[in-house]
């Protein structure tokens, strides 16, 4: 009895030990970095091809960054500053996705089309000209929409500094 006990024992521990160890082990933040600086360098060019006022293609850009760098094997403890970057670009991607959906209904609202200019100030709002720059109007959007913004910008920027991929967080 004590045999068949030890023997299920066994086995149940190698079974545990197999189960535990499957897979490559996660990657540290120096070899994340190695593997990441291509997807980053793609999102900081995807970035530069777009238009200023392309926000879906920006957002989309940095969801296709996060899904790229998804694929590496990592982990809080193995590489908290690579998980910090990946949760960084999603909150952007997430920010971006807020903020135009404000800035398409304050357009809307405001009867301007085409805006061939926006500009935003350090307390939140944003003005839009579809002339010059003397003839802006402040649109209707809720300043905390674009503070969150720009602190998901700075959070990324932060991060991606940290972890040595300063292409992840282009401009």
């Amino acid at each position: 009895m004590k045999t068949k006990n030890l023997t299920t024992l066994i086995c149940l521990c190698a079974l545990f030990l197999s189960i535990t160890s499957c897979g490559p082990a996660a990657l540290s933040d120096v070899e994340f970095a190695e593997a990441a600086l291509p997807a980053c360098e793609a999102l900081a060019t995807g970035i530069d091809a777009l238009e200023d006022m392309d926000y879906a293609g920006r957002a989309e850009a940095y969801r296709q960054a996060v899904e790229a760098l998804e694929a590496f094997n990592i982990s809080e403890q193995s590489a908290p500053q690579g998980t910090l970057l990946r949760t960084s670009l999603a909150g952007m991607a997430e920010a971006i996705d807020a903020y135009a959906a404000a800035v398409a209904t304050a357009l809307d609202s405001a009867g301007i089309e085409n805006p061939t200019m926006m500009m935003t100030t350090e307390d939140g709002n944003v003005f839009a000209s579809a002339g010059s720059i003397f003839d802006s109007t402040m649109l209707d959007i809720d300043p905390a929409v674009v503070l969150a913004l720009t602190a998901k910008l700075a959070a990324l920027k932060e991060a991606a500094s940290a972890a040595g991929l300063e292409q992840c967080a282009p401009e």
